[in-house]
């Protein structure tokens, strides 16, 4: 019924081939079909007719029990499929007994990665932090680059180098839409910028920000974010060449609880910060404060004084402030006493 058949290919493998032996093929007398000498064409044409009829049926028959061997193939085929899966996860679990590591639940490891990288010295250093983690096993890889919270907490310094844009743009695609926690110390302008733009673009993710401005160009693009950072609930924000950050951008902060500025400039623009408990800041003036002092929900008020340490401070303009949860009042300046003094604390 079947013969080998050598394949000429580039493959060394072999298939089965259906076989018609000669001897197998009916003859016209096996089929009972007399021939005669003399006959008429018409009598020779339903010979002819009657024996390909017969070998048709018979090529038919044929086939239907190779299509039948073929069926039963694929039957053991598959079965030999089902068979290899149970076997391999027989392995599997025979594995995790000697790696108990693999028996841990994927939401366990998950806390524990977090722990490892909780602050990473540099996100941009895959070499550190939560990068290296993927590398140990393929399992342990499936739950770093999917699990979008171990990508939340974003440290970045520089130098920052070419590359520094592709790590990033790979770090913030694995943190998904989970809020973020970033702290970013601003560098040189070009790699520096592109990063620092970057960051800006997430503000709407914003949960913690900290950042080392080290030009007015950053407080600016800082206060671009102004009305995009719904989820924003500690912002820290420091100077190194004596800028002074709008407080325009606290203007739409809803979720903000903990602010702390070094120079800043008072704005007209009404905090929009209802849950705010916790400020810091750097004043110039004594009347600024004011400002600060329309937020009733503040338990702590540190104020820093930047002026020049000769010259007496502006006060003529403070009136008594009743903040009735205010807990914790400092001040760093003895010539700021008239701040305490305005200040009634319960």
């Amino acid at each position: 019924m079947f013969e080998l058949a050598s394949s000429s290919s580039l493959c060394s493998s072999f298939c089965l081939l259906p076989r018609t032996h000669p001897a197998l093929i009916p003859s016209a007398r096996s089929l009972g079909i007399k021939s005669g000498r003399g006959s008429d064409s018409a009598r020779d044409n339903n010979i002819y007719s009657s024996q390909e009829e017969a070998l048709v049926s018979w090529i038919q028959k044929d086939i239907a029990a190779c299509e039948q061997e073929l069926s039963n193939v694929e039957t053991q085929i598959a079965l030999l499929i089902r068979r290899k899966e149970q076997i391999e996860h027989s392995l599997s679990r025979r594995k995790s007994v000697l790696s108990p590591i693999h028996r841990l639940p994927r939401d366990v490891l998950v806390e524990i990665f977090r722990w490892a990288a909780h602050r990473p010295k540099n996100s941009l250093d895959v070499t550190k932090g939560v990068w290296p983690l993927g590398q140990v096993c393929g399992w342990w890889w499936d739950i770093v680059v999917t699990s979008a919270i171990l990508w939340s907490v974003v440290i970045l310094k520089p130098p920052y180098m070419r590359h520094s844009v592709d790590i990033l743009t790979q770090h913030f695609c694995r943190s998904a839409e989970f809020p973020l926690w970033i702290v970013v110390k601003c560098g040189e302008i070009m790699n520096g910028g592109r990063v620092f733009d970057m960051v800006i673009q997430k503000s709407a993710l914003w949960k913690m920000v900290g950042i080392r401005a080290s030009s007015s160009i950053e407080l600016v693009k800082l206060s671009s974010a102004s009305g995009n950072i719904p989820l924003l609930e500690e912002l820290y924000v420091s100077t190194t060449w004596k800028e002074r950050f709008s407080t325009d951008a606290l203007s739409s902060a809803p979720s903000l609880r903990r602010v702390d500025l070094e120079l800043m400039e008072i704005s007209q623009l009404p905090l929009n910060a209802g849950l705010l408990t916790h400020f810091s800041g750097t004043f110039r003036r004594l009347a600024d404060i004011q400002y600060i002092a329309q937020i009733q929900t503040l338990i702590e008020i540190l104020i820093l004084i930047s002026d020049d340490p000769d010259e007496p401070l502006e006060s003529d303009n403070l009136l008594p402030v009743r903040m009735e949860k205010l807990q914790f009042l400092s001040v760093n300046d003895t010539r700021a006493i008239p701040v305490s003094i305005c200040f009634e604390i319960f």
